[in-house]
C-alpha cells in the first residue's frame, strides 16, 4: 500500500526539493541530530535514484501486454482446428444431432463460445479436452470422420508445440506475475525512502519550530503544492461500445503516473477525485475491448467528463454467428 498521496513524478521533484533544503541547512540539522552530514544526504539521493529507476508501470506492462497480442492469432488457430475436428466428429457420429452434440461436449464444445472471446483458460481447457478426444477415437475418426492422419498432431503442435498458444499462455502468465511483482517493489522502494524523508521533515518541524519561513521548507504539503498542485480536480469518463453505442460496465480506469485505479458502475461511468491540473494519461481497461490509453487535461477545481467508444476485440456479427452456430445442427456449421 502506498504511504504517499502524490504522484510518482512529483514525489521524486518533493524528496529532491526536500534533501536541496536540508543540504542548504546542514549547520542547524547537525547540531540537532549527528547523522545529518552531507554524505547522508547523497545517500538518500542514492536511495532515491534507484526507486525512481525501478521501471514504472507502462514498462512493465510492454512485455504481458506484447505477449497477449501475440497470442491472438495462436488463439485463432486452435479455434480453427476445433472447428474442423466438430465436422469430423458429426461425420464419425452420425446423423443423431444429440449423439452429434454429446460427442462435440466431449471435446470441449461447451468452451467454444467463451475461448472465441479470448478467455484463454477455456480455451486451453478446450484443446485439451479436444487432444483427449482425438486419442480415444482416433481410429474411428479417420475411418469414419475422414479425419486426415496429420490432424491430431498439427492440433497438438499448435496447441502444445514450440511455437503454440500454450506455451505463449504460460509466458503470458508469467509476464503478468512478473508486472504486480515489480508494481509490489517500486511502491516498496517509493514508501521507503517517502518515509525517510518524512522523519527528516519531522526534524525540520522541530529544529525551525519558531522560525515560520524555514519551518516551512519542511512541510511535505507546502513544498508539493509549489510543484504541482492537486486541488480539488475530478475526471470523469464515460465508455461505450463504438458498434452498439451501449454503456461498458464494470471497466477500470487507471491513472498512468500514480497507478491509482478506479472501477466504472454498471453505466459505463467511472470518476475519479484529486486529480492533477494539467495534462494526465489514463489507460482503459475493459474485458473484451483493446486497453486503450488516453490524455484528459484538468483545470484546478473542476470536473472533466470525457466521452469515449472502444471497438470490441470480437465484434457484435461475430459473436451473433458464434451463438448461431452452436444452435445450429452440424450441417449449417462450417470450418472458420
Amino acid at each position: 500500500m502506498r504511504k504517499y498521496s502524490y504522484s510518482v513524478s512529483v514525489l521524486y521533484q518533493l524528496l529532491r526539493i526536500l534533501n536541496s533544503n536540508c543540504r542548504n541547512n546542514i549547520a542547524a540539522f547537525s547540531a540537532f541530530k549527528n547523522k545529518y552530514t552531507p554524505a547522508m544526504l547523497d545517500l538518500l539521493l542514492s536511495e532515491l535514484a534507484a526507486a525512481e529507476k525501478l521501471k514504472g508501470e507502462q514498462a512493465r506492462s510492454l512485455e504481458h501486454e506484447t505477449l497477449r497480442i501475440e497470442m491472438i492469432p495462436l488463439a485463432d488457430r486452435c479455434l480453427t482446428f476445433w472447428q474442423y475436428l466438430k465436422r469430423y466428429i458429426a461425420d464419425y457420429a452420425g446423423p443423431s444431432h444429440e449423439l452429434q452434440v454429446a460427442n462435440w461436449d466431449a471435446a470441449g464444445w461447451e468452451f467454444y463460445t467463451e475461448s472465441a472471446s479470448f478467455n484463454w483458460d477455456k480455451l486451453r481447457n478446450m484443446c485439451s479436452m479436444a487432444l483427449t478426444y482425438i486419442e480415444d477415437h482416433e481410429a474411428d475418426l479417420k475411418t469414419k470422420g475422414y479425419m486426415p492422419d496429420a490432424f491430431k498432431d498439427n492440433f497438438d503442435d499448435a496447441c502444445n508445440g514450440p511455437d503454440g498458444f500454450n506455451k505463449k499462455y504460460d509466458a503470458f502468465l508469467l509476464a503478468q506475475e512478473n508486472a504486480f511483482q515489480g508494481t509490489v517493489d517500486k511502491v516498496a522502494a517509493n514508501n521507503n525512502i517517502f518515509m525517510k524523508f518524512s522523519d527528516l521533515c519531522a526534524d525540520g518541524q522541530t529544529i525551525f519550530a519558531k522560525d515560520e519561513t524555514r519551518k516551512a521548507l519542511f512541510s511535505m504539503e507546502a513544498v508539493a503544492s509549489l510543484i504541482k498542485p492537486t486541488g480539488t480536480s475530478i475526471v470523469v469518463v464515460e465508455l461505450t461500445n463504438s458498434e452498439t453505442n451501449a454503456p461498458v460496465p464494470g471497466f477500470d480506469l487507471v491513472n498512468v503516473e500514480t497507478e491509482r485505479t478506479v472501477t466504472a458502475n454498471a453505466e459505463g461511468r467511472a470518476e475519479m477525485g484529486q486529480q492533477a491540473e494539467g495534462s494526465n494519461s489514463y489507460r482503459i481497461v475493459a474485458d473484451g475491448y483493446e486497453e486503450k490509453t488516453i490524455t484528459i487535461t484538468v483545470a484546478a477545481g473542476t470536473k472533466t467528463i470525457q466521452k469515449f467508444s472502444l471497438k470490441p476485440l470480437v465484434s457484435e456479427a461475430a459473436k451473433a454467428e458464434i451463438a448461431g452456430s452452436a444452435a445450429l445442427a452440424p450441417e449449417s456449421v462450417t470450418a472458420s
